[in-house]
């Protein structure tokens, strides 16, 4: 009888557990740790693992064909918004730019795409507004609030 060694086996649970890694562990009594420490120092083992996950993979997106051609509407909206972006079958914009003046504001991107509904991006500050923009805001605000009570009067 020859004698499977446990990357072997780990692989083939790997295979059989659809690529789920912790179950695949515990059919062959490994730990998780082992299993990435085996990746790390193990080129042609990591590369079986990342052939077998592309092979799940593969078997899935037959699945989701399958219920393509079945007229399945979720399946077909899934494949449109994630094969279909090219084309412009997404809900959200993905924007990649190098601004190379670091000091242009949400305001002055914000007046450059026209409006956030517009152009449906939603900008996100990574800081506090400084005390002029609260100072600003905080009058907007007030300016609304006092057009809304009055509008009521």
């Amino acid at each position: 009888m020859v004698k499977t060694s446990r990357k072997a086996q780990f692989l083939i649970e790997l295979k059989n557990s659809y690529g789920i890694v912790s179950t695949a562990c515990s059919k062959v009594g490994i730990s998780r740790y082992c299993f990435y420490d085996w990746c790390k120092k193990d080129v042609e083992f990591k590369k079986k693992v990342e052939e077998i996950n592309e092979s799940i993979v593969d078997v899935v997106e037959a699945y989701l064909l399958s219920l393509i051609k079945d007229k399945n509407p979720t399946a077909i909206i899934f494949f449109l918004k994630t094969r279909g972006r090219a084309r412009g079958y997404s809900e959200k914009v993905d924007i990649t730019s190098t601004i190379k003046d670091p000091k242009i504001s949400f305001e002055m991107l914000r007046e450059i795409l026209k409006t956030e509904e517009e152009s449906k991006v939603v900008l996100t500050p990574a800081t506090e507004p400084t005390s002029i923009e609260k100072k600003e805001t905080k009058g907007e605000e007030e300016d609304a609030i006092l057009e809304e009570a009055t509008s009521q009067v």
